[in-house]
Order: C-alpha cells, then structure tokens, then sequence
C-alpha cells in the first residue's frame, strides 16, 4: 500500500525537502533528514499516533529547509507571542527590570508598537556578497591581504539597521520615546520586475503604552534617519511613502498574538477568521489580511467542513483527519497571493512570468525543483545570501528582561527541530541502518513522508478497531520498508532491538555484521548479532 495523501501539508514539505537536497548548494540542507547522527535511525510512534524520527541531523535553516523553517518560525513565533503579552499585561516589576530595589512593586502593562522599514531595490539587485573583482577576472585584495567584498541587498539592509542602533541619534531617539529594546526580523521576496527586496520588521518595546500620536510622531523622526542610512549603506533613499511605518500594537492577548504573526509571518489557526494560515509545522504563507476566497474555493471549503464535521459526529477518525487536510489546502491555496500548489508540490507554470508582486524564496523554490534554470540560480543566490544571517536580533537588553518575565528562553535552531522530532515519543517502532535508509528511504523523494503517513493511518485503524496501536503501526511500518527491498534483521531492527534503541537518538550497541546482498561490512547492534 502507498502512504500518498496530496493534501497533506506535512508530506508535500518532506517530498519538497527530498528533492530540495538534490538542487542545493548548501552542505547541512543537503543533509538534512536524510543523515544519520549515531547509530540506527529510529522510526517512532508519537502519544499522538503520529509518525516521526530521531537519530536524524538537522540542519536548523530558517531561510532554506522546507522542514526546518516552519517549525523554527512557529517556534519563536509562540514566544513572541508570550513575550508581548507578558509585556503588555500587568506583571512583577522586579522580574521586569531585575532590580531588587522594585521588589513589591507591579508594573501595569508595558507599550509596543510595530514598525516596518523598507528601502528602495534596483532591478539588478543581487541578494548575496559578492568579490571585488580587476579588469582581468582576478580578485581584488585589501591592505590586509583578505579579498574584497562588494555586499549584497540583504547585507545591506541588515548593515543600515545595525549602524543606526548605533547610533548617538538611537541612544536619544529611544531616551525620548521610552524604548526599551528592539526585535528586528529580516525578510527576503523576490520579483522579476524589481529584483530582490529586503526590508525589516521591528519590534519597539516601549515602557509606557503606544499611542497614534506618539507613534506617527516617532514615523517620522525613524523616516528621516532611515533613509540617511540607506543612501549611506547604498540601498538608495526610501520614499516617504513606503520607506517607514509605525504603528501602536494591541494590549493584552490579541495585540500578543498579532505581533507574533507580524513578525515571523505565522497566521491564524483554522478559527474560520483569516484564510491561509500556517497550521503546525507547515510552510507559512504570507497572507494578505485582504485576501478573499473565490466562489468557488468558498463553496469548497464549505463541504469539507461540512464531511469534517460529519465524519466527527460519526467518530471516523481517519475521515476526520482527511477533511482537515482538505480544509487546509483549501485554506492555503486561498491565502496564496498569485498561485496555487499543485499536486505535484510545484505552482503553476503562470507564475514564471514576470510580474510586480513579490514572491515569498519558497515560490522560487517550488519553480526550480520544476526544473526552470533561472529560478534555480535565483535559488542558489538566495541560498548563499542568507546563509548565517540570523532572522531575529535583539537591543538593549530587552530579552533578557522578557525572559525574566515568561521563564522562557529561545533555544539553538537546530536544537528546536531536534526537540520536536522526539517530543512525546511513545514507543521506538523499528530502527534502519544508516546505509539503508541513505540509499533506499531518504534518496528516494516521498518515502519519509510515506512512513510517517503509514505510522499515523496504522495508529487511526488501531483506535478504530480496537486493536493495539503500537504493534500495528510496527507491522505496518515493517510491510512497507520490506516492499522497497530492506530485509529485516539485516537493514533494520525490531522489534526487540528496538526496545533497547534510545528513543532520542535510535543509537543502540553496536559490533560488525555483513551484508550478504554485497558483502560489504557495516556497524551493527550487538543485540542482532547475538539473535
């Protein structure tokens, strides 16, 4: 049986990963899922019934990974969200500034307001660094010997910001309006019209509560320096117009909630409010808060609402989760400005065409796995320029003083991903040796996201009939592994060996075995040696 289900945000991201490792020019993305950290990689069942690894590198990327970038923005997205809100609402004033002298004391709800800064973009912008190069192709050197560097646009954007935090004119600017710190994020579209765009996102975190007034005034003063920096960062001169925005956010959990969204681009859950949201651990789209569905994407997304809530009033779980796949791909395609997925993960071959909206790099992406060479190289480009830079970066000390406030810290990327792959863990089903799962499940585009699909179709039979879910999902998980060709007992384990994998790594004891199809010698548990 093939785990395939088209609607399915999970898989179209996996299958997207597996071909993406076949285009990129970056070592860890190309590694990513697919290499083994130490040891078996162990295929296990969630208290969910849902199906996931460990023992897998991941490579963290919230620029490039299909996988990595959902989960990472989700990530910091929830704790912005209980940062803003913490801030906003009455809280101690001793854990908000860490002076004990405030002991006893509250502070009743801090302001922020939201601004955005954009600069202005040539056609011929190119997004990563690039060498200085003479008359003969050679690279030119400094006086230290190292070669010369001409930035690209995002360096640039990111150069302008951090020279004007800087600044003596910021130390006032923030003195004068009760800033206490900023969160700046960075964002990357594209267009063949104006080439690539990069502007920021920002976060002011104010002492006291924003107003319209206070924060136009603010605008205006930000405008002016603004664009004195980016003729200095040779970004050109923003317009009035579109160079700055700054407005007031909303106190208490709303106003908490759309700053998180605003900042790292996650949308509303499925509340039937905001079409095109980013559901847990799906690519997030940027959705226009003025997007409307068409008629008849509305009177789809009615009927599968309509079998969801049927099938939930029947108690058919599995009917249930496919109409809440529907609903989601419904929802997305909504929220997609100019284009819609495919069943086969790419947009539609119309959005090549050259046009004046801005695409989000995950487009691009979508269009140079479909094998179109300019989308590729802008790709590339795209990978290259924003390889290391780093999507949030705090001032003024204002994270530590929200950490203080939540208990909540933001941990590494890649530590985020790891986290999640074995977060509520259940039992370790079956574990795969390195060789095999390299060659015949990670190489092969489709076939991690058809296990998953397999463990959590297997768990929803199980809770349907009543049957034990773990040794279910086991047999299931086996009969598909056997049909691509893997033996048990020899590329993989279980499932008494799998009982003794750790259920965070999939390392288990390991001596020497040899496999008889090629006779060459590979790690194996000493527990299956000993069978």
């Amino acid at each position: 049986m093939r785990y395939e289900q088209r609607n399915n945000p999970m898989q179209r991201r996996m299958r997207i990963l597996d071909e993406t490792r076949r285009i990129t020019g970056l070592r860890s993305l190309g590694r990513c899922g697919a290499e083994p950290l130490a040891g078996a990689v162990a295929i296990t069942r969630k208290t969910d019934g849902s199906g996931s690894f460990a023992g897998l590198f991941r490579c963290g990327s919230v620029w490039a990974c299909p996988e990595c970038s959902p989960v990472v923005r989700a990530d910091r997205a929830a704790a912005m969200e209980a940062y803003a809100l913490a801030w906003a609402t009455e809280h101690d004033a001793e854990l908000c500034t860490g002076n004990s002298e405030d002991a006893g004391r509250t502070h009743a709800g801090h302001g922020m307001a939201m601004a955005t800064l954009t600069s202005r973009h040539a056609q011929y912008a190119v997004l990563e660094d690039r060498p200085v190069l003479d008359d003969d192709g050679e690279v030119v050197l400094d006086d230290d010997g190292k070669p010369k560097v001409r930035k690209g646009q995002l360096q640039r954007t990111a150069d302008a910001w951090r020279r004007m935090l800087q600044s003596r004119w910021w130390r006032r600017f923030c003195a004068k309006y009760g800033i206490a710190g900023g969160t700046r994020a960075l964002e990357v579209t594209h267009s063949w019209g104006a080439s690539w765009h990069t502007h920021i996102h920002a976060v002011l975190w104010m002492e006291d509560p924003a107003t319209d007034r206070i924060t136009a005034e603010m605008e205006t003063e930000l405008y002016d320096r603004w664009q004195a920096e980016c003729a200095h960062a040779k970004l050109g001169r923003p317009s009035r117009k579109h160079g700055v925005d700054v407005a007031p956010a909303r106190r208490g959990a709303e106003g908490a909630a759309d700053l998180a969204r605003y900042l790292v681009k996650v949308q509303d859950k499925d509340d039937g409010k905001v079409p095109g949201e980013a559901l847990p651990g799906q690519i997030p789209d940027h959705v226009s808060r003025d997007a409307r569905p068409t008629a008849d994407q509305a009177r789809r997304l009615v009927d599968a609402r309509a079998r969801r809530d049927a099938a939930r009033a029947a108690g058919r779980v599995r009917a249930e989760a496919e109409a809440d796949s529907l609903i989601a791909s419904i929802r997305q395609e909504i929220g997609r400005a100019h284009a819609s997925a495919l069943g086969n993960e790419l947009l539609r071959a119309d959005t090549k065409k050259g046009r004046k909206a801005g695409r989000a790099p995950f487009e691009i992406l979508r269009l140079a796995l479909a094998g179109d060479e300019a989308e590729l190289a802008l790709w590339r480009q795209f990978e290259r320029g924003t390889k290391g830079s780093r999507m949030l970066t705090w001032t003024g000390g204002i994270r530590e003083r929200l950490e203080r406030l939540t208990g909540r810290t933001l941990d590494d990327e890649q530590k985020v991903v790891v986290d999640q792959d074995v977060a509520d863990v259940a039992d370790v089903l079956v574990t795969v040796e390195p060789q095999p799962w390299r060659t015949t499940v990670a190489d092969v585009p489709g076939r991690r996201g058809q296990l998953r699909i397999a463990v959590t179709t297997a768990s929803q039979q199980a809770a349907q009939t009543g049957i034990d879910a773990t040794a279910h999902a086991r047999q299931v998980v086996v009969d598909v592994l056997e049909s691509w060709g893997l033996a048990a007992g020899v590329h993989f384990h279980g499932p008494g060996d799998a009982r003794r994998a750790d259920p965070l790594t999939g390392e288990m004891p390991r001596t020497q075995w040899t496999d008889p199809s090629t006779g060459r010698t590979h790690a194996t548990p000493a527990s299956v040696r000993a069978d």
